[in-house]
């Protein structure tokens, strides 16, 4: 049973965050958000690059790592499931939570994902990876069944959603999807992986977006150019929505690649993004090991001892990824997610 929150296991993690990414009025709502949350360090801050100063913060739980019944009993003691929302929220993870089901053998991740806006939160957004190995008939039925239970009625995205299953070219992957509980929109999210830049115009012109323009086309040259993996990430409803993202992966990031030094160039000359906060970024990527840091999380310390000598654990910052927003007419947006989580590594 898990019985302290994120903000104790995580050790002054909060006290110490960039000034440039992080205000102090911020920080006292991150504080009240990482209570929320059960101790397990494989979070994020979601950081807008523009002069906008919320940071969201998000967990990742693992079906193959985590304790999911731990967690799910983490949440229920949190959630009185007074709305639709919560309700249908707790009886995903219950769900989740109990192997031998679809639920289980399908979803191999999910982020949840709270706003700071404030210290008022609602219900976590729902992020799941699923079963990259489900061919696209049985990811179709699983996503509608998936859908159907967890939304309820607010099932108006599945036809659109079977589109972009059919029609996602066979080296690309709906791998995600996103259920925006906390939010006061009827939108899914849907992630796409390793499309090819030039599959990128083809597959929104199929799946019906109609708000392509030379700009969009501009933007998926430059993402692509400048990464070594690019997600696309889709808002649909009835329809595909007007706004999608690209998220930018690193495969070893590092502030001199010539790649990134080009990409922080031109967002930081087009005045998209702050240049302290570009600058905070690049410092965000190292390595933390007992001794570096004044209080190292007691959970880590009692693990330890229940493994072998040549295996220790350490703490890890990094750069999970870049997102950039794309609207038509409108100028790109960027957020960084930083990641931090604890690794173990034997000598054996």
């Amino acid at each position: 049973m898990l019985n302290y929150s994120l903000l104790c296991a995580s050790a002054g993690f909060f006290d110490k965050l960039p000034a440039e990414l992080v205000s102090n009025e911020q920080r006292r709502h991150l504080l009240e958000a990482a209570e929320l949350f059960p101790p397990i360090l494989r979070f994020a801050l979601e950081c807008r690059l523009n002069s906008n100063t919320q940071v969201d913060l998000q967990m990742c739980l693992q079906r193959d790592k985590d304790d999911l019944t731990s967690v799910y009993q983490w949440f229920d003691k949190l959630i009185d499931r007074q709305t639709e929302d919560e309700t249908r929220f707790m009886d995903f993870l219950s769900k989740w939570s109990t192997s031998k089901n679809s639920y289980y053998e399908d979803i191999i991740e999910i982020f949840l994902e709270l706003d700071v806006r404030t210290t008022a939160f609602g219900v976590p957004l729902l992020f799941l990876q699923l079963e990259p190995t489900l061919t696209k008939d049985k990811k179709k039925t699983f996503c509608d069944y998936l859908i159907t239970e967890t939304l309820g009625e607010r099932k108006v995205f599945l036809p659109i959603l079977d589109k972009i299953i059919d029609l996602c070219p066979e080296h690309g992957n709906v791998a995600y999807l996103g259920m925006q509980f906390s939010r006061d929109v009827n939108v899914l999210r849907v992630n796409i992986k390793t499309l090819t830049a030039e599959s990128v115009l083809l597959f929104l012109k199929a799946i019906g977006y109609q708000w392509i323009s030379e700009s969009l086309a501009d933007c998926i040259e430059f993402v692509y150019e400048h990464a070594d993996r690019v997600t696309l990430c889709l808002d649909i409803s009835t329809g595909v929505l007007p706004g999608i993202g690209f998220e930018c992966f690193w495969n070893e990031f590092s502030a001199e690649d010539v790649r990134w030094v080009a990409f922080k160039s031109v967002i930081i000359e087009k005045g998209l993004c702050e240049p302290q906060k570009i600058q905070a970024v690049e410092s965000w990527n190292k390595n933390i090991f007992p001794g570096d840091i004044p209080h190292w999380p007691e959970h880590l310390w009692i693990e330890s001892l229940q493994r072998s000598d040549l295996e220790f654990v350490y703490l890890k910052q990094t750069l999970s990824h870049i997102k950039v927003s794309y609207k038509l007419d409108k100028p790109l947006e960027f957020k960084a997610y930083l990641g931090y989580l604890n690794l173990w590594m034997n000598l054996a």
